[in-house]
């Protein structure tokens, strides 16, 4: 399966949740990226991400005066990211 450079910050974003262990939502998710993006963006690439079974809702929660929709990362998103961050960590420890 590829993914996009995007994609793969978006879910590894989604697997390490926020500093208090709760999941993110989409305007956290936007928020966080590296680079400028817009929601809609983000929901596209979200739903592409749940398309290929990494990504899927995990109900709405109330934040910030509204509800969200929460996301979490799939057991098959959660194995390819470990199995991302390994390769990434093999490759800066051979360079």
């Amino acid at each position: 399966m590829f993914l996009t450079a995007k994609q793969l910050e978006l879910l590894v974003a989604v697997a390490k949740k926020n500093p208090d262990g709760t999941l993110l939502d989409l305007d956290q998710i936007a928020e966080g990226q590296s680079y400028k993006t817009t929601k809609a963006a983000t929901r596209f690439i979200i739903r592409s991400l749940m398309t290929k079974g990494l990504l899927e809702k995990a109900g709405t929660e109330k934040r910030r005066d509204r509800q969200r929709t929460i996301l979490q990362i799939t057991p098959q998103g959660g194995h390819f990211t470990k199995k991302y961050i390994k390769t990434l960590k093999d490759e800066l420890v051979e360079s």
